[in-house]
Formats: structure tokens, C-alpha cells, sequence
């Protein structure tokens, strides 16, 4: 059997090969911390979309709740006026209606218009 000696290329080689092994274990932990690291980051990031996301369907809530409670009342005049010009135009159908904003209707044309919707037949 030969063994090789502390000058023979045959250690050097090892030596080289056992220096190439190290280096690339060095750049596999390396890879691994940075991946480590960027895979925190985007947990993070998630998570900071989750929450933004919530904000956001929690606002469009509000908003909603907001636009019913401004729009009722309005909705609510605009039925009385309805109600009231059908009624006043039900009783004199071939006279005209002063609405609230000014316009001249005729009755016939509002009771038309109106009938399925007041009509309790």
C-alpha cells in the first residue's frame, strides 16, 4: 500500500477538494440565512397586507352605513312628494301639479306613472 506524503500532489488535491467543500458549505449557509431572511420579510409583508386589506373592507363599511343614513332622508321626502301628487292627481286627473322643484306636471302623466306604485289594489 502506498500512502502519500505530505508534499505528494495527491495531498494537495485533497487539501484543494476539502477547501472547495468548505467554501461551498459556507455559500449553502449563506444562501440559507438570506433565504431565511427574505422568507421572514414576506411573512411580514403578508401579514401587513392582511391588515391593510381589513382596513380597507372596514372602511367600505362605514362608507355604505354612511350613504344609507345620508340617503334616507331624501329617499323619504321624495316618497311623501310622490304620494302627494299622486293623490292630489288620482282626484282631478286632467289638472296639472305644481312639484317641489317648480316643475309643472300634468296629472294625467303623473297617475300613469305612479299608479303601480301607490295603488293598493
Amino acid at each position: 500500500m502506498v500512502y502519500a506524503t505530505p508534499a505528494s500532489p495527491d495531498n494537495e488535491a485533497i487539501r484543494e477538494l476539502r477547501d472547495e467543500v468548505k467554501k461551498l458549505n459556507q455559500s449553502i449557509e449563506k444562501f440559507n440565512t438570506e433565504a431565511s431572511n427574505q422568507t421572514a420579510k414576506m411573512i411580514s409583508l403578508t401579514k401587513f397586507i392582511v391588515v391593510l386589506t381589513t382596513v380597507l373592507v372596514v372602511g367600505l363599511m362605514v362608507q355604505i352605513w354612511l350613504a344609507r343614513i345620508q340617503t334616507t332622508p331624501v329617499l323619504l321626502e321624495q316618497e311623501r312628494s310622490e304620494r302627494r301628487a299622486y293623490e292630489i292627481c288620482k282626484n282631478n286627473p286632467t289638472g296639472e301639479y305644481n312639484s317641489v322643484s317648480g316643475v309643472i306636471i300634468q296629472c294625467e302623466d303623473a297617475v300613469d306613472v305612479l299608479r303601480k306604485k301607490f295603488d293598493e289594489n
